[in-house]
């Protein structure tokens, strides 16, 4: 049982390596070192960019790659000399500048419809047109701070970001009452097309990111994610969570945080990271309130520790690297 968990999450995380290193090969113009030692982890997480010349397709996939070099400590050997100058110009190094601008735009669209949409600019957005152009203008500043050192790049972008975003939210305000469907699918709709449009600005424009930039922006952003964005999704969503969610804030909000930056540091602390989920269930149970007894109580704290966890490793753990 145990070894079938393992293994299964070691495929898992494989399959969201391969996904990632593909991602960024087709959409991001990577600046690639003409020279220098080839790292085995960077290779894989960021795939082959297409700057200096052009890679044959046979290189575009890891599985390949791996048939055809070998990787000592000292760089990158061939057995056959036509890959050597091609691989020369197409490898990139860990610690070399990446054009990726997605972090940013996710932490400010997060910090903007989240951290900084109070209660009040939630029920004025289906009331009134100032409280849609109230919301789209602070996702707007902060999608400008987030992206300060490249604005002259992202800046246009951006604005049809804002045009697009607070449009999307008109459409979900106006049809709300018309769709008899439960609120979570057009909830989850709506976010999954917020980031669509980040994506797409990812595919436009065309600046340089230092990784610590990178991960800086990754750490807030999830952050963000395990607390407020976790905490929103149920009770905006199940309205009898309220009074659960209200309860247990700080608690959940905690310990989601110290899975998330636990499972962020590896894959053995990232086994051992659920400890922290324990106090709020033998609290619970102590008080005479058990998880388990409450509506959704164990689902919630259950799809948290999945949560917080995914996050941290396959997410935070390898962008860090």
């Amino acid at each position: 049982m145990v070894w079938s968990l393992t293994h299964g999450a070691l495929n898992a995380r494989r399959v969201c390596i391969e996904i990632a290193g593909w991602v960024r090969l087709r959409l991001f113009q990577i600046e690639v070192p003409q020279r220098g030692r080839v790292n085995t982890r960077a290779l894989r997480w960021y795939g082959v960019g297409q700057v200096t010349g052009t890679c044959p397709g046979s290189l575009f996939s890891w599985k390949n790659l791996t048939r055809y070099l070998q990787l000592p400590s000292g760089g990158v050997t061939s057995d056959q000399s036509f890959y050597q100058p091609t691989l020369q110009r197409c490898l990139i190094s860990s610690h070399k500048e990446i054009t990726l601008i997605i972090p940013h735009l996710i932490f400010a669209h997060l910090l903007g419809d989240y951290v900084l949409q109070t209660n009040w600019l939630a029920v004025r957005k289906s009331q009134a047109l100032d409280g849609l152009l109230i919301h789209g203008l602070v996702v707007y500043v902060m999608s400008l701070l987030a992206t300060a050192p490249h604005l002259e790049q992202v800046w246009l972008p951006i604005t049809v970001l804002l045009v697009i975003h607070t449009l999307q939210d008109g459409l979900k305000v106006w049809s709300g009452p018309h769709l008899r469907i439960h609120l979570a699918y057009s909830y989850f709709l709506d976010q999954f097309l917020h980031l669509l449009l980040i994506l797409w600005i990812q595919t436009v424009v065309e600046v340089k990111t230092s990784h610590f930039e990178e991960a800086a922006m990754s750490f807030g952003a999830a952050l963000i994610a395990v607390t407020r964005f976790y905490e929103v999704s149920w009770w905006a969503n199940w309205f009898d969570m309220i009074v659960y969610m209200n309860r247990w804030q700080v608690w959940g909000a905690v310990e989601r945080s110290a899975i998330l930056l636990t499972a962020a540091l590896g894959p053995i602390p990232a086994l051992v990271s659920p400890v922290f989920a324990l106090p709020r269930l033998v609290f619970a149970w102590r008080s005479g309130n058990p998880l388990w007894k409450e509506r959704y109580g164990l689902l919630e704290w259950g799809l948290g520790i999945v949560f917080s966890l995914g996050l941290g490793y396959f997410g935070l753990y390898n962008i860090m690297q």
